[in-house]
């Protein structure tokens, strides 16, 4: 099962602010993604590693419209549904944060939480790689990004 869809939860769980930083996404960025123009989301979009007041992390940032809350989960908080929230990006339905000590190749899903409170758990559209066991989890990867931009750095440009 790629994509689970729970009951709503009886209870709002409290949440912990996502870790300060600025946004990595501008607001180009986001116009260009909202009117399906943005041809090199990939470097941005998803998870990738960074590192913010010296400590380093991954920045994971997805596209989550109309919806209450967006959450990281992963082996790097214990699947904890609470850790880790993100915070929409130039008031846009892209949600954006900073995850320190999260590790290349730990695997992890969105929690997205809907305005009628149902929980989603959600694969990474944008992911590295991926679990062949087709639950859903992503693995955090930078080699494949590193593969992909010189791919496309060869590639012939259209006019």
């Amino acid at each position: 099962m790629s994509d689970t869809k729970l009951k709503p939860a009886t209870k709002k769980p409290a949440t912990r602010k996502a870790a300060p930083h600025a946004p990595e996404l501008s607001k180009d960025d986001v116009y260009l993604f909202g009117i399906g123009m943005w041809e090199r989301s990939w470097e941005k979009m998803g998870a990738h590693p960074d590192t913010q007041n010296r400590t380093r992390g991954w920045r994971f940032c997805v596209w989550a419209p109309d919806v209450k809350s967006v959450h990281v989960i992963g082996e790097f908080n214990d699947w904890n549904e609470e850790a880790n929230p993100l915070v929409p990006v130039h008031t846009s339905a892209i949600w954006e944060g900073f995850i320190p000590g999260a590790e290349q190749g730990q695997l992890y899903k969105y929690l997205i939480e809907t305005n009628e409170g149902e929980k989603l758990y959600k694969a990474d559209p944008y992911a590295f790689k991926a679990e062949c066991s087709g639950n859903g989890k992503r693995a955090v990867d930078p080699r494949w990004l590193q593969v992909e931009r010189r791919r496309m750095a060869q590639a012939p440009r259209q006019s």
